[in-house]
């Protein structure tokens, strides 16, 4: 079992000793050992826009989204959990094409 630290549920130092490099830029793997995370923006405001314009086809299609009215807040409208299998496809291969690229680059 890990060493925790003093504080609320942090593990010590050289508990968080990393045996491997797990990112591919090694500045952000150098900010990841020296400060235990990094920030990676994953999406910019091109990728927004392609998600975005995807979410809107769907709208767009008869059997792409749940009716008007249907829509429940607490209900990812637009991803792989939809309720429309077809939906739910085009979801996840827009939303994969978008979101792979940026995460095996890092």
């Amino acid at each position: 079992m890990a060493r925790v630290a003093d504080g609320p549920g942090l593990l010590a130092p050289d508990a968080c000793r990393l045996e491997r490099p797990v990112l591919r830029d090694p500045v952000l793997q150098e900010q990841l050992e020296q400060r235990g995370y990094v920030v990676i923006p994953l999406v910019g405001p091109d990728e927004v826009q392609t998600l975005y314009q995807g979410y809107l086809r769907g709208v767009d299609r008869a059997d792409g989204i749940n009716p008007p009215g249907a829509y429940d807040d607490t209900y990812a409208e637009f991803s792989v959990i939809h309720s429309r299998p077809v939906f739910r496809r085009d979801a996840y291969e827009l939303i994969t094409s978008v979101l792979v690229p940026r995460a095996t680059s890092t």
